[in-house]
């Protein structure tokens, strides 16, 4: 040991460096962390999704659901299997199990499910993917005028605007009915072109469809073929052709009928402040920054105010991010008030620059544990700004022990390298002991098991990766850089400086330490 801290002492080029890379990638780690509310959590879940246009509930589950949840069934690593059947759409979810690699997983329902060949005609190729958790980022109020084609109009752009950004995925509107598309026929019409309600309702159905129609497989390619039939505004439904005459005469579904989009007339609607609003939510997944999406969405949201000042107006109502934010700005008051107190503290006990090389070992350590984190894929949420916190106030006891008792090592009158030697190897010992045994107590939130696991144990993360480069920074680093810095000087010889205010204070401190020492002594 005497061997490992004389070499760095002596070679401070290497303990610079050793500094400086730590530094360097704590700074393009933190760059890159990205900022979550929750820790990120793979959902253990695979889906597997069927369309089948036209199809009922209890076709889609005899003709398809059934058939995957056999094929599904005795595959490795799955726990449970169910499905759920809807109009037109069907699909299965498979459970995972927690300690099973979720790629295999993937690979073995996506084998299953391609291994059945006996699909029904018109039924989609299924669609295999894990589960996306999603989670409200920020809501706003969109507020403004009674008639909601207006503020879907809006909304629709702002929308577009998010997604254009490339940092934004999903959002969720709420107080926005789905459009209906209106058909209305006159009796009369029916009677003249000698039609019945039914006709018309088959031809709009058989219109109105996406069909898959199979595929042609040559030498150099496999080409789909598909037909996009699927209408999504009146002015499409119009064409729809409901009569074709032998002569060449059509009649068109508007040639008979009217058609128009509305809202549903038992709609349900939300007001702000006494105005007709639409809630919306823009939402994040794993692998997106929550913090970056709430500042594009209210820096759009702005440009979106002024554009329609007086018309609609955007309103953020909750923003998810305050909580973390919090904790960011209690996290920097809390380092920051560390750092002043050393610097006061140690300043007025030892001096300002012993204390500043004790003090730099907030900063590297925290950065160091950010390289740390970025690499384990831990992302800065409100488990790992805990950890941070908690660790915050421990980090520089190392640091404190091991510059006292080089300064102390000093005033005997030893050389600077020498005090710096000694003194680092009369309580390496204590202070790698107690770096160990607080290692030790937070090593168990590794192994809690569920929910509870999945957070915890990037506070343990947090708190080792901090106390591991605080103990390197206090081993390698600060006794490099006390060894060929003027700190020492002061305490050389025990007599240097001895007209100094702090020299003068220092001293009558420690005398009535001794004398409250002598009296407790006496008492006890």
């Amino acid at each position: 040991m005497k061997n490992f801290i004389e070499y760095f002492i002596k070679h401070r080029v290497i303990s610079n460096w050793i500094m400086l890379i730590i530094c360097l990638a704590g700074v393009f780690a933190l760059s890159n962390l990205q900022t979550r509310i929750n820790p990120k959590i793979e959902q253990p879940y695979v889906t597997v999704a069927v369309p089948w246009p036209g199809a009922s509930p209890i076709e889609l589950e005899e003709g398809i659901m059934v058939k995957i949840e056999e094929a599904l069934k005795g595959l490795e690593g799955l726990l449970d299997i169910w499905s759920k059947s809807h109009e037109s759409y069907g699909e299965v979810t498979v459970e995972v199990d927690d300690t099973y690699d979720m790629n295999k997983a993937i690979q073995a329902v996506k084998n299953a499910v391609n291994s059945i060949s006996s699909y029904p005609a018109g039924a989609e190729k299924p669609i295999i993917y894990q589960e996306t958790e999603w989670n409200r980022a920020i809501s706003l109020s969109v507020w403004g005028p009674d008639d909601l084609f207006t503020i879907k109009k809006v909304i629709d752009e702002f929308r577009d605007d998010l997604m254009r950004t490339g940092k934004i995925s999903n959002t969720m509107v709420w107080g926005l009915p789905e459009r209906e598309i209106s058909i209305e026929i006159s009796p009369r019409d029916l009677e003249r072109y000698k039609l019945t309600i039914n006709d018309i309702a088959s031809a709009v159905r058989n219109s109105n469809l996406n069909i898959s129609s199979g595929s042609v497989l040559t030498a150099q390619e496999e080409i789909l073929i598909r037909s996009y039939g699927k209408k999504y505004n009146s002015l499409e439904f119009e064409d729809i052709e409901i009569i074709s005459g032998i002569d060449g005469t059509k009649i068109r579904l508007i040639d008979i009928c009217t058609v128009k989009e509305q809202w549903p007339e038992n709609r349900f609607y939300s007001e702000f402040n006494g105005r007709r609003s639409v809630s919306f939510n823009v939402m994040y997944n794993n692998n997106e920054d929550v913090v970056e999406i709430v500042e594009i969405t209210e820096r759009i949201a702005s440009q979106y105010n002024e554009k329609y000042e007086g018309l609609i107006t955007f309103e953020t109502f909750i923003k998810e991010t305050d909580d973390l934010e919090e904790r960011m700005r209690l996290l920097i008051q809390n380092g920051l008030i560390g750092l002043a107190l050393i610097m006061i503290l140690l300043g007025v006990f030892l001096n300002l620059r012993m204390a500043f090389w004790i003090a730099l070992s907030i900063p590297i350590s925290f950065l160091g544990m950010f390289f740390v984190i970025w690499v384990a894929g831990i992302s800065i949420n409100e488990m790992s700004l805990f950890g941070m916190i908690l660790v915050v106030g421990i980090l520089v006891d190392d640091g404190i022990i091991i510059g006292e008792s080089i300064f102390y090592q000093a005033e005997k009158g030893k050389s600077k390298l020498q005090a710096t030697i000694d003194g680092t190897l009369d309580v390496i010992k204590p202070v790698s002991i107690a770096i160990l045994t607080t290692i030790v107590a937070f090593t168990p939130y590794f192994y809690f098991y569920g929910q509870l696991g999945a957070y915890v144990w990037q506070i343990a993360a947090i708190v080792i990766a901090s106390l591991c480069f605080s103990l390197i920074e206090a081993v390698v680093i600060l006794p490099g850089h006390l060894a060929h810095s003027k700190a020492l000087d002061m305490a050389k010889n025990g007599n240097t400086n001895q007209k100094s205010v702090f020299y003068r204070f220092r001293k009558k401190f420690d005398a009535v330490l001794k004398k409250i020492q002598m009296i407790l002594i006496a008492v006890f």
